[in-house]
């Protein structure tokens, strides 16, 4: 449920007691840290990495992926089974590819060289190039990871010289992206290359031949991405500035998702990597025929907000259902609608009476223009909550009075 991640935030702090066995418990891990030796151990195909062995896994292996985990972290046991299953198949396919580990509570001096601020940390390291490596940026299921690395062993982008070369790469491959620089130098390419190399849900090209740019109707240098060989969408960047990675990286994100997404643990990372922060969610039990007919409602005004709101449903018979709880809702409410935004986790309830594309319309232009107010699970008021000294905040007044500029509000939870 990755809408109530945002509100958690987790400290852990760890306190050790006094003992008098404490000096006799260091002699111990200072003697089993000498006898650690430049052998490479692996446990379920994982390495276990160290700071005597680590320098002899950057030059045996060619792409090495190391996590930087502690003990204790349940970040790094929900990592866990993926990153052992992934290590698996990456041995099988591709040797020269592995999976590692360090236990960063224990190598301190390897945890501070690479900037560990928190687990776990995926560092990615490529010919033995201890300086030069690269933070991971899949998915971090046992797939993405996958995908991810082999993705790493392949060229960024390919060169498409004829016509029909394009043509043909469009066919061959789901998610096609080509970008089009008359110029073979231009910086702009180099971004792209970037992106290639770091989006691995797509494949990409490259295009310098006019022929091509008249084929595919392009005068200046642009991006197309082919979600198949009948839909297209152009990136053209900005006519002065050029082109921005975070614009591209968007662009094909959004592109990518379909017009309403059903939320799911394989599409949960697309809803969140496309960085729009507006989502309207439509609940509905898809095992009621009368509220299966509600997502066509949904589906039709999804168009009039592409690229500035996420449409999702979420089947509230199914295995999130628990997002529900989150919004406040229970299953005598369903179907319903609910908006949020991300990045301010404010929160808006549908008050139609019905759900039509109308009135989903006006609902969600109505939270933009700001003339719908905010959703808060309070409490009322109570009618003498300012009577006493110390007055009584619930939600529906916490902001009016906490965040009175006039005043120097000191407030207890």
């Amino acid at each position: 449920m990755r809408w109530s991640h945002l509100l958690l935030g987790l400290l852990l702090a760890f306190y050790a007691k006094a003992d008098p066995n404490a000096t006799s418990a260091e002699s111990s891990s200072e003697s089993s840290r000498e006898e650690k030796t430049d052998e490479l151990l692996e446990e379920e195909n994982v390495l276990v990495l160290h700071e005597k062995n680590f320098d002899n896994a950057l030059k045996t292996f060619k792409y090495l992926l190391v996590e930087f985990y502690a003990p204790w972290c349940g970040h790094c046991k929900e990592l866990a089974p993926n990153y052992i299953k992934a290590a698996e198949t990456l041995k099988e396919q591709a040797p020269e590819v592995r999976l590692a580990k360090v236990d960063a509570t224990e190598e301190k001096e390897l945890s501070d060289e690479f900037g560990v601020s928190g687990y776990p940390t995926l560092r990615f390291f490529v010919n033995g190039n201890r300086t030069g490596h690269i933070e991971y940026g899949g998915r971090r299921d046992a797939e993405g990871i996958v995908r991810w690395m082999l993705r790493r062993m392949e060229p960024a982008s390919v060169e498409v010289k004829t016509v029909s070369a394009a043509e043909e790469f469009i066919k061959s491959h789901e998610s096609t992206v080509i970008g089009f620089f008359k110029d073979p130098e231009d910086a702009d390419l180099n971004l792209f290359n970037e992106v290639a190399l770091n989006t691995e849900d797509f494949k990409f090209a490259i295009a310098h031949k006019e022929e091509i740019f008249r084929k595919f109707g392009v005068s200046t240098d642009s991006v197309i991405y082919f979600k198949s060989p009948e839909e297209k969408y152009i990136y053209t960047g900005n006519e002065e500035l050029g082109f921005d990675k975070d614009e591209l990286v968007q662009f094909l994100m959004v592109n990518n998702m379909d017009i309403v997404t059903e939320y799911s643990d394989e599409t949960a990372q697309k809803i969140f990597a496309a960085k729009i922060p507006n989502h309207l969610l439509l609940f509905i039990n898809k095992t009621v025929e009368d509220q299966l007919l509600l997502l066509e409602n949904f589906r039709q005004t999804a168009p009039d907000f592409k690229g500035t709101v996420l449409f999702v449903v979420i089947d509230s018979n199914g295995p999130h259902a628990g997002v529900l709880e989150y919004f406040g809702l229970t299953n005598e409410d369903i179907p319903t609608i609910r908006f949020i935004n991300i990045e301010k986790v404010t929160k808006f309830a549908f008050n139609a009476e019905k759900i039509t594309a109308e009135t989903v319309r006006a609902f969600c232009q109505g939270v933009l223009d700001g003339k719908i107010k905010q959703n808060l699970l309070s409490e009322e008021v109570p009618e003498d909550w300012d009577k006493k000294p110390v007055k009584v905040l619930v939600g529906k007044n916490f902001e009016e009075v906490a965040y009175d500029e006039t005043k120097n509000v000191f407030v207890e939870f």
